[in-house]
């Protein structure tokens, strides 16, 4: 019995000592300046990490490595320096370095479509707006005391150049041109001085229609054709019924945002167009008639009359 008890005080005496270093020794290891393989987060449960004193260190570097390439790539795309990006991935793994510089390109390749579309559409905003700047100028010099005849296609429908247009004093009948009209059915003759004006994108509707000398027109009219390239004007200026109609003008956009080239046509002189003037964005380069007396002087041009 004596035996036993001593035995048991051995041991209890041993457990404690034992314990006593394990608990001094987990003190110790938490001190990061003594062992820095152990860390602690006020948060969390201290964790053991199988990093070694070397490795650690060895992270640390390319951590700090990486940090300044990091730093330098930010640098470089935020200046735009697109490829001096690249040299900074050599901490970089290749398959990252290659989606990092896939998705540059891509980056590059939006930026230039968004300009690109941004410049489009300014472009257009300009040529809107200064058409009409243009057509107002026109009005109020050729066609002040004139009731307006417009006829115009779904692309002018909300541009300014309309809204300008229904703002002018002058007397005024407006149709929407669409597949409901029937343009043999409209009113195109008029009281007194008449203008009309053609705006649209598409004038194949419109040739088609000038080509059947049996169908309504207002021969008298001072006709202003707007939307048409200047191939599709000198087509329009060569139908049956532009043929026997004085006064043709036709606003063709020129190369530079915001310019018109004047064009008009010259009955019997001629059967291609002339040029008149050109719209500057808000002034003409020069100061021209733009529907002269072409019948009082035919400068010689040979007419076949029938009897």
């Amino acid at each position: 019995m004596d035996s036993l008890r001593n035995f048991l005080g051995i041991f209890l005496l041993l457990f404690c000592i034992l314990d006593l270093d394990e608990y001094s020794w987990v003190l110790a290891s938490t001190n990061p300046s003594q062992d820095p393989k152990w860390t602690s987060n006020p948060s969390q449960d201290l964790k053991w990490t199988s990093n070694s004193t070397a490795e650690n260190t060895e992270n640390k570097q390319n951590r700090h490595h990486t940090s300044d390439a990091n730093s330098t790539a930010v640098s470089s795309v935020q200046d735009g320096n697109i490829n001096s990006f690249m040299p900074s991935l050599g901490t970089v793994s290749p398959k990252s370095a290659s989606l990092a510089e896939n998705s540059l390109v891509l980056g590059v390749d939006d930026r230039e479509t968004i300009n690109t579309t941004i410049q489009t559409i300014t472009n257009f905003d300009l040529d809107e707006h200064s058409l009409a700047r243009l057509l107002r100028a026109l009005v109020r010099q050729e066609l002040n005391e004139c009731d307006l005849f417009i006829l115009h296609d779904r692309s002018f429908l909300y541009s300014p150049v309309m809204k300008t247009l229904t703002t002018l004093p002058n007397s005024k009948k407006i149709v929407l041109l669409d597949e409901t009209v029937e343009l043999k059915g409209l009113e195109w003759t008029g009281r007194g001085c008449s203008g009309t004006l053609l705006l649209m994108t598409n004038p194949d509707m419109f040739i088609e229609y000038a080509n059947d000398a049996l169908t309504p027109w207002n021969y008298k009219a001072k006709v202003v054709v707007v939307g048409a390239t200047k191939s599709e004007l000198e087509i329009l200026i060569n139908t049956k019924k532009a043929r026997k109609t004085e006064s043709i003008v036709g606003l063709v956009k020129g190369m530079k945002p915001g310019h018109y080239i004047i064009y008009m046509n010259q009955l019997y002189w001629s059967s291609s167009l002339a040029h008149v003037t050109t719209w500057m964005g808000s002034s003409f380069t020069t100061h021209s008639q733009f529907f002269p007396d072409k019948i009082s002087n035919l400068k010689r041009s040979k007419l076949n009359v029938r009897i």
